[in-house]
């Protein structure tokens, strides 16, 4: 059984769309961290909170955009280091929160990779994989920030979670505009590898005609018998 390819329109509108804001993200993502690394960060939180998240991001944009049709398959890399990335950023939550980061987050590693790579015959397991965190954040966790009430977060606490609103958002337009890689037709004209035909330099040319008007070496023989006869009795 043939597995489910996918692919992306690197031109479309909402693959353009994606691209943008994963570049946001990363921005965002920046302006997030600019105070840290500024003020000499370590080398883990620099790796693994500030420089993976950006290389997954931009990598994820690029992708999309130039390899969309044929390597789409390939975004499955950028995705995972985007998971390691949340799974590290969760053990600076609350334990329940932390706890169910974790959990999405592997959930969202294996079902993307999975899918892309053909282990499933639909798409339609992303889009709440990533619409649901995406609708939770924005309704539930940011909706006092949204609305500036007086447990709003600060400028400097919502500038990260814009950089994830960002991510989320674009997977799952991305999650919408995967379309299925149709299999190649097999016309019939396929030469098996190894055949005499295939090492000859000469065309192969096939006689359309109807058999019954096809000499055989018996009829050439009698044709050429009956020539002979004839030139005897012209002699004679």
């Amino acid at each position: 059984m043939q597995k489910t390819r996918y692919r992306v329109n690197g031109k479309s509108i909402i693959i353009r769309i994606a691209a943008v804001l994963m570049y946001l993200a990363v921005v965002f993502r920046l302006l997030s961290c600019w105070g840290p690394l500024w003020k000499g960060a370590d080398v883990f939180f620099v790796t693994t909170q500030v420089a993976l998240p950006v290389v997954s991001c931009l990598l994820f944009a690029v992708m999309i955009r130039k390899l969309g049709e044929k390597l789409f398959v390939l975004t499955f890399i950028p995705v995972l280091m985007g998971v390691v990335f949340f799974v590290i950023y969760a053990t600076t939550l609350s334990v329940i929160s932390m706890i169910v980061c974790i959990i999405v987050s592997v959930v969202v590693a294996v079902v993307y990779t999975t899918t892309v790579m053909g282990g499933f015959d639909t798409k339609w397991f992303l889009p709440p994989l990533f619409g649901v965190p995406f609708l939770y954040r924005l309704i539930v966790k940011d909706a006092a920030t949204i609305m500036v009430k007086e447990n709003a977060m600060s400028l400097g606490e919502f500038i990260p979670e814009l950089s994830i609103l960002c991510m989320l958002l674009s997977l799952l337009l991305v999650s919408f505009a995967m379309k299925k890689k149709k299999p190649p037709v097999d016309d019939g004209t396929a030469i098996l590898e190894g055949s005499d035909v295939m090492d000859s330099e000469e065309p192969l040319i096939i006689d359309s005609r109807p058999a019954d008007t096809l000499a055989t070496p018996a009829d050439a023989v009698t044709d050429s018998g009956k020539e002979n006869s004839q030139e005897e009795n012209s002699q004679i």
